[in-house]
C-alpha cells in the first residue's frame, strides 16, 4: 500500500510538471472576442431633436448628453460659447444656481456643461429612480437658462484667473501658438480666450448665442443606461416637446485654412530652465480616408513608452521625460502636433532629432511588429472605452454631427488593424514633409541664436502677438534706476525709509475657486520682514530677522530652501528694485519695447527678471521673474497699477501676481515709518 501511494505521488508530480507553464515564453493571448457595437434606438422628435437611446441594464443609472452643433469656432467674441455653457447651470427656469446644485446633490446626481471647437454639450448622470427630477432640471438648463448678471460677475474673475494660469505654463502657450500657426491667425479653430475678451462678454452676448444655436433641430440627445425606448420617449416628449426652433440656421461656413509662413515661432520667457517645443502641420477633415492613418502615425510617434519619440528623446538622448504626439479630432480640418518639454541647452538638438525621425519615417516604413504593437494598443483603448456610458453617446453624436457613417463606428477595429506600414510611410511623406511643418518654441531668450541657426525665426509675446523689437535708448542701468528712484520719491528718501506697514485686501483665484483674505506685511530696515495672510481656509505667516527666514502654515512650521531664503532677504525692501546692483543683481538695459523701457536683471540666487518701466513716468508697471519654490523654479508676473502718494513716496495701490498656483490681486494701503520692535520679526515658539 505504501509503495502504491509513493507511485501515485510521483505520477501526480510528473503530471503537474507537465502542466506547468513555460515561464521562459510569454503566455499566448486569449482568444479574441468578437466586438459587438452596442445596439441603440434612433428617433427624431417632431421639433427636429434627434434622440439616441442606448440600453445598458447592468446598473440602475442613466446618463444624458445633449450636444449642440455650435462651439468655440462659432463665437463672435472668443469665449462666448464657453461662458454660455458654464452659465447654463447658474440659473434656469425657476431655480437659482444654488437651488440647482442643492437638488442635484440631494439625489447624488451630476450635471455639467462645456464647449469645444465644433459643439457645446450638457451632460448629467443619475440613478434611474431620480431620472424624472434630473431630466426636468436638465431640460430647464438647456431650454430656459436665466443667465443671472450676478453669476456672470462671480464667474468672470475665475475665468480670467484660468487664462492667466494657462499663460503661466509654457506648453499651454506653445499649443495655443501652434493652433494659430497651423490654421492661420484669424481662423476660428485658432481662437484663444484672453482677459480682455472675458471682460467684454456681457449677458446679452450669452443670450444671443443661446437663442441662435441652442435649438432642437441643431442638437442631438443621447440617453445611455437602464432605460427602454418605450419608457423614456414619453418623458422626452414631455420635457423637450415644447422646445421650438426660433429661426433657420444656415450650414456653418468656416474659412479656409491659411497657415502662417513656414519657420520657427519663438515666445521668450526669461529665466526658463526648459523649452516647450511643438512641431505641427495641418492634416485632413475627420471623415477623410487618411484620418485613421494619420491617427496611427501620431500614435507611432508619441504613444508613451512605445512611441519613437520616447525611444529617442528620452531613452537615447535623455532630453525629456514625456514626449508626445497627437492628431486633433475636429470636423472641418485637423492638425498633427508632436514635441516635448526639454532642458534649455538641448532645445535645438531636440528639434534636429525630431526632424530626423520624421525624415526617416517618410522614407522607411515601420516594421510590421512595431506597427502592430501600436495598432493593438489603439484598438484596445477603443474597446475599453465602451465601459464608460458617455463614450458611446459621444461616438454616436459626433458621427451624426460630422457626417460619419455609423457603420464605421462598428468597423473601427478592423480598419485600424488593416493599416499597412506603407500607408504610414506615405502619410509621413505627404503630411509631415519639412515645408508643411511649423515649429513653436517657448523658452529662455538665450536659445534664440541657436534657433536662428536652424531657420527663419518669428518672435511673439506671451499674448501671442508679434514681439516688438527693442529700440536703443542710450541710458545706462544706473540712469534707468535713478529715474525710477526719482519717480517714486527720490533715492535719499528711499535710503532713509526706516519701516513700512502694508495692509492689503487680497482676492485669490486658486484652481477656479475665489478666496478672499487680508495680508499684513511689516518691514524694518534694512531687511527685516513679517507677513501674515489670513483667509477663511488658512493662515500663513513668515518672519525674517535679516539672517533667517521662517514660514508657517496653519501653525505648522515648514522648511524653505537656501535659495528661497536668499530671495526673501534680497527682495525685502519695498523699493528693492532701486538697489538691484547693490544687492548683487547683474543688470542690463535691453531698450524700449512699446510703451516700456525694459531692464533685465539676473538674480544672485539664479533666474532672470525683466522689469518694465513706463517710458514716460519711469514708474515700474510690470515684473516678470523666475522664482525658486518648493516645486522648482516657477514663472511669476507682477503688475503694479494706480500709484498713490504716501508720505512723499509713491506706492502701487493695486498689485496683481500671476503664477502657476493662481492669481492674486491686492488692494493696498500703507503706513510709513511706524514704530516696530525687532521681536516682531522672529517667530514665537511653535504652536503659538
Amino acid at each position: 500500500m505504501r509503495n502504491l501511494r509513493y507511485v501515485c505521488l510521483v505520477l501526480a508530480a510528473h503530471l503537474l510538471l507537465a502542466q506547468s507553464p513555460d515561464r521562459s515564453r510569454p503566455p499566448e493571448p486569449l482568444p479574441v472576442k468578437e466586438f459587438r457595437f452596442p445596439s441603440y434606438t434612433e428617433e427624431r422628435l417632431p421639433n427636429g431633436l434627434k434622440v439616441f437611446i442606448i440600453e445598458d441594464h447592468e446598473q440602475p443609472t442613466v446618463t444624458l448628453r445633449l450636444q449642440v452643433a455650435a462651439g468655440d469656432a462659432f463665437d463672435d467674441i472668443p469665449g462666448v460659447a464657453y461662458v454660455t455653457a458654464l452659465m447654463l447651470t447658474k440659473g434656469a427656469g425657476k431655480r437659482s444656481a444654488q437651488q440647482i446644485a442643492a437638488a442635484l446633490d440631494s439625489v447624488g446626481a451630476t450635471l455639467d456643461a462645456s464647449s469645444s471647437g465644433d459643439f457645446s454639450s450638457v451632460a448629467a448622470t443619475t440613478l434611474k429612480k431620480h431620472l424624472r427630477l434630473v431630466l426636468d432640471i436638465f431640460a430647464d438648463v438647456v431650454r430656459h437658462p436665466t443667465f443671472p448678471e450676478s453669476e456672470l460677475q462671480k464667474l468672470r474673475p475665475q475665468l480670467i484667473a484660468e487664462i492667466r494660469q494657462e499663460r503661466a505654463w509654457a506648453m499651454s502657450l506653445a499649443q495655443a501658438m501652434a493652433r494659430k500657426v497651423a490654421y492661420g491667425e484669424n481662423h476660428p479653430y485658432a481662437r484663444h480666450r484672453t482677459e480682455q475678451n472675458i471682460e467684454r462678454i456681457q449677458v446679452a452676448d450669452l443670450r444671443r448665442f443661446h437663442e441662435r444655436y441652442y435649438q432642437p433641430q441643431n442638437a442631438s440627445l443621447a440617453i445611455v443606461g437602464d432605460v427602454k425606448p418605450g419608457e423614456i420617449l414619453p418623458l422626452l416628449r414631455q420635457t423637450f416637446g415644447g422646445w421650438k426652433k426660433t429661426r433657420e440656421l444656415p450650414p456653418p461656413q468656416l474659412p479656409e485654412v491659411r497657415p502662417m509662413p513656414n519657420g520657427i515661432y519663438f515666445i521668450a520667457r526669461p529665466g526658463s530652465v526648459q523649452s516647450s517645443v511643438v512641431l505641427t502641420a495641418v492634416t485632413v477633415p475627420y471623415v477623410h480616408p487618411d484620418y485613421d492613418v494619420l491617427d496611427v502615425l501620431a500614435e507611432l510617434l508619441g504613444s508613451g513608452f512605445g512611441g519613437r519619440l520616447f525611444r529617442t528623446l528620452r531613452e537615447t538622448y535623455a532630453y525629456t521625460y514625456a514626449p508626445f504626439a497627437f492628431q486633433t479630432g475636429a470636423k472641418v480640418i485637423n492638425r498633427i502636433a508632436l514635441g516635448a518639454d526639454v532642458r534649455t541647452p538641448v532645445t535645438d538638438s531636440t528639434l534636429q532629432v525630431i526632424r530626423r525621425e520624421l525624415e526617416q519615417l517618410s522614407q522607411n516604413p515601420p516594421t510590421e511588429e512595431e506597427l502592430n504593437r501600436i495598432k493593438q494598443a489603439m484598438v484596445g483603448d477603443y474597446l475599453r472605452s465602451f465601459e464608460r456610458p458617455e463614450f458611446v453617446a459621444q461616438l454616436l453624436q459626433r458621427a451624426d454631427l460630422y457626417g460619419l457613417p455609423k457603420e464605421q463606428l462598428r468597423t473601427y477595429p478592423q480598419r485600424i488593424m488593416g493599416i499597412s506600414p506603407w500607408q504610414i510611410r506615405d502619410a509621413a511623406a505627404r503630411y509631415l514633409q519639412p515645408m508643411a511643418l511649423r515649429t513653436v518654441v517657448v523658452g529662455a531668450p538665450e536659445v534664440l541664436p541657436k534657433l536662428q541657426a536652424l531657420g527663419v525665426v518669428y518672435e511673439y509675446t506671451t499674448e501671442l502677438e508679434p514681439a516688438p523689437t527693442y529700440q536703443p535708448v542710450g541710458l545706462s542701468v544706473e540712469q534707468v534706476l535713478e529715474r525710477y528712484s526719482a519717480a517714486v520719491g527720490g533715492k535719499k528718501a528711499l535710503e532713509s525709509l526706516g519701516s513700512l506697514i502694508q495692509q492689503s485686501r487680497i482676492s485669490m483665484q486658486l484652481q477656479g475657486m475665489t478666496v478672499e483674505g487680508e495680508l499684513v506685511r511689516k518691514w524694518k530696515a534694512p531687511n527685516k520682514v513679517f507677513s501674515q495672510l489670513t483667509t477663511a481656509y488658512f493662515q500663513q505667516r513668515s518672519w525674517s530677522d535679516g539672517s533667517n527666514v521662517w514660514v508657517e502654515l496653519n501653525g505648522v512650521r515648514h522648511e524653505i530652501t537656501p535659495r528661497e531664503q536668499q530671495k526673501e532677504k534680497l527682495q525685502a525692501h519695498p523699493f528693492y528694485v532701486a538697489f538691484l546692483p547693490e544687492l548683487g543683481f547683474q543688470c542690463e538695459v535691453l531698450g524700449k519695447k512699446g510703451d516700456y523701457l525694459v531692464l533685465k536683471a539676473r538674480a544672485p540666487y539664479g533666474g532672470d527678471h525683466l522689469y518694465y518701466f513706463n517710458a514716460s513716468s519711469f514708474l515700474l508697471e510690470r515684473a516678470e521673474k523666475l522664482e525658486p519654490s518648493p516645486q522648482g523654479d516657477q514663472p511669476v508676473t507682477e503688475t503694479y497699477r494706480d500709484y498713490i502718494e504716501v508720505g512723499g513716496l509713491r506706492l502701487p495701490k493695486e498689485v496683481t501676481v500671476e503664477s502657476p498656483w493662481g492669481t492674486f490681486r491686492l488692494e493696498n494701503a500703507y503706513q510709513l515709518n511706524p514704530s516696530l520692535e525687532d521681536s516682531e520679526f522672529q517667530p514665537p515658539a511653535e504652536g503659538q
